[in-house]
């Protein structure tokens, strides 16, 4: 029998009322503040968002990656991911996790999967909420109440008001405390001081470095100044230590497949969005992974097996892709040769024949023969399970999750799958699979049907 080993992880979660609470703020500040005390720090991000990661990577060099219970839907899948990647690389001192939409908020109405109370229940997280209280006066203690109550676990251990007046703020913090019995940990003051809307979904252009520098020191600075960081510190100190099988650790990701494959993944500033967990599962499936840029190469290596094209914001970036003609042509003959594309959202536009933007077509890659354009509003949003119409990499009855969020659209999306929305059970046709292709709008989280990467990974072995 396996033995049950504990970790004793200090780690905290900073989540929120609602979106928009200001959870961001404080996680972003509170990154900044503990690497300049000299913390080993690791960050984490719950739901399905690409985004944060990447940018506590790129701006504070933390190491990140996402939590998600609707893709590891687990509590024995979420305390291994946990564990590992605080455990993997260098050693750390603290955790900390940022939370998605409103606390108790997950894939439905009707039950809190998804949502980060469930991460942090899986990982017994202490919670700080963050509540944005503008223009409230004490009708904030029957809000809070509420969502202590439901706080089965115990687990809020402090608030942080935001948009609130310094005045007032010292009038009603010890008013909450004797009241709801909960530590006040600070305020973020009355007015929104500083933001990240200027950032485009997380990616930062070198043309706007200074500015979100300069964001980023107001944001640190409020946060310094109104905020109990050391009480923080403590709270993630009595963190209870998380037991798990050590076979269970061992076996992050299930080895299938002995031979070697070689993977080139698309990664540049056009190309970045990855879960962690992906490119882990492809590597102990036995693939060797390397990286190159669509933006600046110009061919693709001819012993390459397998090419992953990512999303990102090829939009951002659609004169320089198609000016590149080399790369263009050579992905093209790659895909002749027989070499395997896998492709989501941005990675998928890249392969139509072409992007519209500003009323001028740029060419693409035309392996689909496809014209992606701006429609201007949320296209398709929200958790996915998809099914293989064609039975080459998911067989009958199975299906693999994902994830689509973007604004663009194609007038060809492929019909070789189908797509059933979690939360209202919506079903529609998408991806382009065949021998040699698996392209479609939907971000794929391969955990959740390692048979597929194995089946992608041993194609002509």
């Amino acid at each position: 029998m396996a033995e049950l080993k504990k970790y004793n992880i200090n780690r905290i979660m900073i989540a929120g009322i609602k979106s928009g609470s200001g959870k961001t703020t404080l996680t972003v500040a509170l990154l900044d503040i503990l690497k300049k005390r000299g913390m080993k720090v690791k960050s984490f991000k719950c739901g399905p968002d690409y985004i944060d990661p990447i940018f506590h990577e790129t701006v504070f060099g933390v190491p990140s990656k996402n939590l998600d219970t609707f893709f590891t839907p687990s509590k024995e899948g979420i305390r291994k991911s946990f564990i590992w990647e605080m455990e993997s690389g260098n050693e750390s001192d603290i955790a900390v996790i940022e939370g998605v939409m409103g606390l108790y908020d997950g894939v439905s109405p009707t039950k809190d999967e998804g949502s980060s109370y469930e991460v942090a229940s899986f990982l017994d997280c202490p919670i700080i909420l963050v509540a944005d209280v503008k223009g409230m006066g004490r009708s904030m203690i029957p809000m809070l109440s509420g969502f202590l109550k439901y706080d089965t676990s115990d687990l809020i251990k402090g608030v942080v008001l935001n948009r609130i007046s310094d005045n007032y703020y010292e009038k009603i913090a010890p008013v909450l405390e004797e009241e709801l019995g909960i530590r006040v940990l600070g305020h973020l003051g009355a007015e929104k001081k500083a933001g990240l809307e200027s950032r485009h979904l997380g990616l930062i252009l070198p043309e706007h470095e200074e500015a979100v520098k300069e964001k980023l020191g107001l944001m640190t600075e409020m946060v310094s100044g109104g905020i109990d960081i050391d009480s923080i510190v403590k709270m993630s100190q009595r963190a209870p230590s998380l037991a798990v099988f050590e076979d269970v650790t061992e076996d992050l990701r299930v080895n299938y497949l002995t031979g070697k494959r070689k993977v080139l993944v698309a990664r540049d500033e056009a190309f970045n969005f990855y879960y962690k967990d992906n490119l882990a599962m492809l590597e102990d499936h036995g693939a060797r992974i390397g990286f190159f840029s669509p933006l600046r190469d110009e061919s693709i290596d001819t012993d390459t097996d397998v090419i992953i094209f990512g999303g990102g914001y090829p939009e951002l970036f659609v004169k320089r892709l198609s000016d590149n003609k080399a790369m263009l042509e050579s992905t093209h003959e790659a895909y002749d040769r027989g070499v395997m594309l896998l492709a989501e959202c941005g990675g998928f536009m890249y392969l139509q024949k072409s992007i519209e933007k500003d009323g001028r077509e740029y060419e693409m890659c035309n392996i689909f023969d496809g014209v992606c354009r701006d429609m201007k509003k949320s296209v398709r949003f929200g958790y996915i399970e998809i099914y293989d119409k064609t039975g080459i990499f998911i067989p009958e009855g199975e299906s693999i999750k994902g994830h689509e969020f973007h604004y663009w659209d194609c007038d060809k999306n492929g019909e070789d799958a189908k797509a059933v929305k979690v939360s209202s059970n919506v079903v529609y046709d998408c991806c382009f699979i065949s021998e040699r292709c698996f392209a479609g709008f939907p971000h794929l989280y391969y955990p959740s049907n390692p048979w597929a990467v194995s089946k992608i990974l041993s194609r002509n072995l």
